[in-house]
C-alpha cells in the first residue's frame, strides 16, 4: 500500500507528538547525561525549529523530525537540570552556607518545620531545582522568605539532591513585594480565624486558601485515612469549583467577560496557593480548557494530560524523580477526565445524572488511577473514602463561599462576618465529625504494600478496562471539558 508522504498533518497532532516525545527525552536524561546538550541555546533552538516546521512543512514526512526535536528538547532540558543537581551532591557531608528562598508554606512535623528551598546559591553559584531543609519550629518562617543556612549537608531523597537537618539560620529576609498575595492571604485568614474557632477555621482556610500547614496533625492524619486530603489542601478540585462558578456566572452576559474573569481568578488562586506541582498542573489545565471553551473547540483529554505533563517537566524535570504530588495529580486528573466519563456513559448512557452520582463516579475513577502509586508509596488503602467523599464533597462549594464571605465582611462589616462565620462553623463542624467518625473506625484503612512490578501490572489492567469501555460506549472524549 502506497502512503502519500506529502499529505498534510494538523498542527494539533504534531504538537501532541512534539510534547509527548519531550517527556521521554526528560526520562532518558535521568539515566544518561551528555555535556554536549548542556547549553540552553539548544533548548530555544529546538522550540523555534518545531514551530517553523509545524507551521510551514506540516506533512507526514515531517513527523520523524518532530519526534526527534521533541525528544531532544526534553533531553536537553533534563541534562541541564540533572547535571547541575549532580553538582549539588558534591557537597554531601560538607559544612557549608546555602542561601535560598522558601518555595511553599512550611510543613509542620511534630517539633520541626520542613522547607522546600529553591533559588539555591552556594559559593556565589546558582543551582536549579529544590533542596529540603528541616528546621526548628521556633522560627517564624513564611513562603518566599529569603534565608541563609549554615550546616552539614546530607543525602537527599526523591527529587531533592541534598538536604539539611536543623542547620543554623544565619539570616531571614522577608520581602512581601516578591510575593504580594501572601500578605493578603494571611490577613484574610486572620479575619476568618477571628470569626470561626479552630479546628474548623483551619479546615475552611485549607479549602479556600490552601493553608495546609494550619491543619492540626490529628485532623491532617484523619484526612489521609479518609481519602479527603485532595479536597482540603486547595488542589485542582478547588480551583475547578471556583472557575466553573465564575465561568457560568459571566457566560450569561459575555463569553469574553467569562474567560477574562475566570483566567484572572485562576492566576490569583495560583498566586495565593503558591508554587506546588499539583497547583502548577491545575493552573495550566484550567487555562488551556478555558481557551478551548472560548473558541468553541475541543481538546482530547489524553492530549491535555501529555501536554501539561510535558510543560511541567520542562519547567522542573525533578518532578520525574519520585515527586508523589506530581504523580498523584496527573493520575487523579486522568481518572476524572478519561475514566469517569467512560463509566458514566457505560452505566447511564446519555442520561443526566445527579450530583451525588457524578461525585461518586469521579471519586471512584480518581481513586482507581491513583491507587497503585498510593499503595506503593504509603502502603495504605482507605476503605471509607467513597463514603466520606459522598458526605463531604457536595458541601465544599458552599463552604468555600461562606468562608470567603466571612473573611470579606470581617474587613467591612463585622456583624455580617459573625453571621456567616456561624453558618460556616456548623458546616465545617459537621465535616469534622464525619471525618473523625470514619477515621476512627477499626477498618477505615488496610495496610497493603506492592512493588514496581505490581504497579506495572495494575496500570496495564486499568488501561485494558479503559480500552474496553471506550469500544463499548463509543464515547467521544473530545467533548469532555474541565470547566464546563
Amino acid at each position: 500500500m502506497n502512503m502519500n508522504l506529502s499529505k498534510k498533518v494538523h498542527p494539533y497532532f504534531l504538537t501532541f507528538i512534539f510534547f509527548t516525545c519531550s517527556i521521554f527525552g526528560v526520562g532518558l536524561s535521568v539515566f544518561y547525561k551528555s555535556s554536549f546538550f548542556y547549553s540552553q541555546i539548544w533548548f530555544i533552538s529546538f522550540i523555534i525549529l518545531f514551530f517553523i516546521i509545524s507551521l510551514k512543512y506540516n506533512s507526514l514526512y515531517i513527523i520523524p523530525i518532530v519526534i526527534a526535536l521533541g525528544f531532544l528538547l526534553g533531553f536537553n532540558r533534563g541534562n541541564f537540570y540533572f547535571i547541575n543537581n549532580n553538582h549539588l551532591k558534591n557537597f554531601i557531608n560538607s559544612s557549608i552556607s546555602i542561601s535560598g528562598k522558601i518555595a511553599d508554606d512550611p510543613n509542620e512535623n511534630n517539633s520541626s518545620l520542613g522547607l522546600r528551598i529553591n533559588d539555591i546559591e552556594i559559593n556565589h553559584t546558582k543551582y536549579p531545582g529544590e533542596i529540603y531543609i528541616k528546621v526548628d519550629q521556633k522560627y517564624n518562617l513564611k513562603r518566599s522568605d529569603g534565608i541563609i543556612f549554615i550546616g552539614k549537608v546530607s543525602k537527599g531523597f526523591g527529587h531533592y539532591p541534598i538536604s539539611m537537618n536543623f542547620p543554623k539560620i544565619k539570616s531571614i529576609h522577608r520581602d512581601f513585594s516578591k510575593d504580594t498575595m501572601l500578605k493578603y492571604r494571611d490577613d484574610f485568614s486572620l479575619k476568618i480565624n477571628q470569626e470561626i474557632p479552630s479546628p474548623e477555621s483551619s479546615l475552611g482556610s485549607g479549602y479556600l486558601l490552601g493553608q495546609k500547614q494550619a491543619l492540626p496533625k490529628e485532623l491532617s492524619d484523619a484526612l489521609k485515612v479518609t481519602g479527603l486530603t485532595h479536597a482540603v489542601v486547595a488542589s485542582g478540585y478547588n480551583l475547578t469549583i471556583l472557575v466553573r462558578l465564575c465561568r457560568r456566572l459571566f457566560a450569561k452576559y459575555s463569553r469574553l467577560l467569562s474567560i477574562y474573569f475566570s483566567s484572572i481568578l485562576t492566576i490569583l488562586f495560583m498566586s495565593i496557593i503558591g508554587d506546588s506541582p499539583s497547583m502548577f498542573r491545575a493552573g495550566i489545565v484550567t487555562l488551556l480548557s478555558l481557551i478551548v471553551w472560548y473558541y468553541g473547540r475541543k481538546i482530547h483529554p489524553v492530549f491535555l494530560i501529555f501536554f501539561t505533563a510535558s510543560i511541567t517537566l520542562l519547567a522542573n524535570p525533578g518532578f520525574l524523580l519520585g515527586n508523589i504530588s506530581w504523580l498523584l495529580s496527573f493520575t487523579s486528573f486522568a481518572g476524572v477526565l478519561i475514566l469517569a466519563p467512560l463509566l458514566k456513559s457505560y452505566f447511564f448512557g446519555d442520561k443526566k445524572i445527579k450530583t451525588l452520582t457524578q461525585i461518586l463516579i469521579e471519586t471512584v475513577s480518581a481513586q482507581i488511577l491513583t491507587l497503585p502509586i498510593i499503595l506503593y508509596t504509603f502502603g495504605l488503602f482507605s476503605t471509607v473514602s467513597i463514603f466520606t467523599n459522598l458526605l463531604i464533597l457536595p458541601f465544599v462549594p458552599i463552604t468555600m463561599l461562606f468562608t470567603f464571605l466571612t473573611g470579606v465582611f470581617g474587613f467591612i462589616f463585622s456583624p455580617l462576618a459573625f453571621v456567616f462565620g456561624k453558618i460556616t462553623y456548623f458546616i465545617l463542624h459537621y465535616m469534622i465529625l464525619v471525618i473523625n467518625f470514619f477515621a476512627n473506625l477499626s477498618w477505615s484503612s488496610i495496610d497493603i504494600k506492592i512493588n514496581l512490578l505490581d504497579i506495572f501490572i495494575l496500570y496495564i489492567l486499568i488501561f485494558i478496562i479503559i480500552i474496553y469501555l471506550k469500544k463499548k460506549t463509543k464515547l467521544d472524549l473530545n467533548s469532555v471539558n474541565l470547566v464546563k
